[in-house]
């Protein structure tokens, strides 16, 4: 299997005119850039002087092909061209698809996640990098419960919202005892390098129990354009999104937008009217048609239709504090919204028995502590609950 050369040609062009494409549309959504053939691309980069943008010489055939073999032995990413079976078809009902989407760690990783033919149902879960801890809270238990019933969940690594929701379906498909991964990372640069590079961590995951892909060469740097362009294919990849506290200029609101054009119905998970964080995902749920409140994930199963229809949610999907009794519940319910320091759960109670029942369920899994002090709780699917008890 491999990717044919004029594909190769497209790709390295779209490298090289990167720098371009930043200067011409920055972080606006490149409309129809991408759907343009070589030769009109470059005339649409054009400055204002009419000068093109400077494009290295034409690379021979076999430099292509040596280059993407490179690529699967120094870095375990394979090129599926548009021109490939494997070739996801969710991406050719965009307008614009890429010539090749790079797989780290291969088409067996992609299948095993997606689906040979893309038969299995798909979420993309978005939202803003500087969400409220209680935002990505919900983030995190509706993509360990949608991954734990068999749900695959996209996103695009970013800090906040992405993060949490790689992270929930990562653990729910652990609980659930999945087979080939729950979740998909796309890249707006080369799909083996982890950016933002603080989640490192996160992106060796998901390259082992997931999978990462790009519209991008290895080793190319992302530019702030990539990002909307990236994100029409989280959309394409879906059968629908979910939009979870996106501020007024969230880039995430650009996924929705994206799925909407590809007639994906689009979630919105509302959030407070005073908090400037959930204001474009609150204004998006007002003036969009097509957007429906998700307030639990069997209502993102019902934006699924018939996709999810057949989909049984884990008890631990509707009730997070299953398994939890007397103090315990008491302070998980304190929990659930979001994390909360040691100093918050001891009002109204016994220090030593706040103490001594957090130990407890730390022991069992069910917290979770951050960098900052902040405890949360971690769900009973999290935890790698069955259907039956919690995890001892």
């Amino acid at each position: 299997m491999s990717a044919c050369v004029a594909c190769l040609r497209r790709t390295e062009l779209l490298g090289d005119l990167s720098p371009a494409i930043d200067r011409r549309f920055h972080r606006n959504r490149p409309s129809g850039l991408l759907m343009l053939d070589d030769a009109a691309l470059i005339r649409a980069l054009a400055g204002p002087s009419g000068r093109q943008a400077a494009v290295p010489a034409r690379l021979d055939d076999d430099v292509l092909r040596e280059r993407c073999a490179r690529n699967v032995r120094e870095h375990a990413v394979a090129a599926i061209c548009r021109h490939d079976d494997a070739y996801p078809r969710k991406l050719r009902e965009l307008a614009d698809p890429p010539a090749i989407l790079h797989v780290l760690g291969g088409v067996e990783r992609l299948h095993a996640v997606l689906g040979a033919d893309g038969e299995r149902p798909a979420v993309a879960i978005v939202g803003a990098r500087r969400a409220p801890a209680e935002a990505r809270a919900v983030a995190e238990r509706f993509a360990g419960a949608l991954a734990s019933a068999g749900v695959t969940v996209i996103s695009g690594m970013a800090f906040g919202i992405d993060a949490a929701a790689h992270g929930g379906a990562l653990t729910g498909a652990v609980a659930a005892g999945s087979e080939g991964g729950s979740t998909v990372a796309v890249l707006a640069g080369g799909p083996e390098r982890a950016s933002p590079a603080r989640n490192r961590a996160l992106h060796a995951r998901i390259a082992c129990e997931g999978v990462v892909v790009s519209e991008m060469a290895p080793g190319t740097t992302p530019r702030p354009w990539g990002f909307p362009a990236r994100n029409r294919l989280i959309a394409a990849l879906a059968d629908a999104t979910v939009v979870i506290a996106a501020a007024s200029r969230s880039g995430s609101l650009s996924t929705a937008h994206f799925a909407l054009d590809l007639d994906r119905p689009v979630g919105v998970i509302p959030g407070a009217i005073t908090s400037p964080a959930y204001a474009g995902s609150n204004r998006l749920l007002r003036d969009e048609p097509g957007t429906t409140v998700v307030l639990e994930p069997a209502d993102v199963l019902a934006l699924l239709g018939d996709r999810g229809g057949q989909i049984t949610l884990p008890l631990a999907a509707s009730d997070p504090l299953r398994g939890l009794e007397g103090l315990a519940r008491k302070l998980g319910e304190r929990l659930v919204d979001g994390p909360r320091t040691i100093e918050q759960l001891l009002v109204g109670h016994d220090p030593a028995d706040v103490l001594a029942c957090l130990a407890d369920l730390e022991a069992r899994g069910r917290l979770r502590r951050d960098f900052g002090g902040g405890i949360s709780l971690v769900g009973p699917y999290d935890a790698g609950a069955g259907e039956g008890t919690d995890r001892p």
